[in-house]
């Protein structure tokens, strides 16, 4: 541990100080990518997602162990260009919590699929939305992570409201 210490004057006390570590960097030596076909994630069923690893010398990430995660988020701007509406009961709340997923060995081409099948919440009038980060394990032990977002598909339309502030008055419209 180093420490640094901040003197206005050299002939005074210090001004200032701060303690610090000095490390070896290791840089990564994956590239990971998470892809899937879907453009939602769909709101009953599984879904197949590919985790594709190479090293960045260009050679397969083999035989590497892996670790993953669904969590399942309220989506706060659901639909391009309406961004100032408000979506959902504003008196429900959704309990977000992560799900471990199982996450197999990569291939021979460095390449593994994740089946990911969560605990949907029920009864939800926000938009949802499903993060899935992934990561391998390099050689050392390090996760090299990635994280996959998408909307979760929804059977009933969204009910969306907005305000605007109008007038030198700034009445309120609705």
């Amino acid at each position: 541990d180093w420490t640094l210490l901040a003197y206005a004057d050299p002939t005074s006390a210090p001004i200032g100080s701060a303690n610090f570590s000095v490390q070896d960097f290791v840089p990564r030596t994956l590239d990971v990518t998470l892809e899937t076909n879907a453009k939602t994630f769909p709101a009953t069923g599984t879904l197949a997602v590919n985790l594709s690893g190479r090293y960045l010398y260009g050679a397969p990430a083999t035989e590497l162990h892996g670790e993953g995660w669904v969590k399942i988020i309220t989506d706060t701007t659901p639909l391009p260009g309406l961004n100032d509406y408000t979506f959902g009961l504003c008196t429900q709340t959704l309990e977000e919590n992560e799900q471990k997923l199982s996450v197999d060995n990569t291939d021979s081409q460095g390449h593994t699929t994740l089946f990911v099948t969560p605990d949907m919440p029920v009864g939800q009038t926000h938009p949802l939305r499903a993060l899935i980060p992934a990561a391998p394990m390099e050689p050392t032990g390090r996760p090299v992570s990635q994280t996959l977002s998408l909307p979760l598909a929804r059977p009933q339309p969204l009910l969306g409201i907005t305000t605007h502030d109008t007038g030198p008055a700034g009445a309120a419209r609705a």
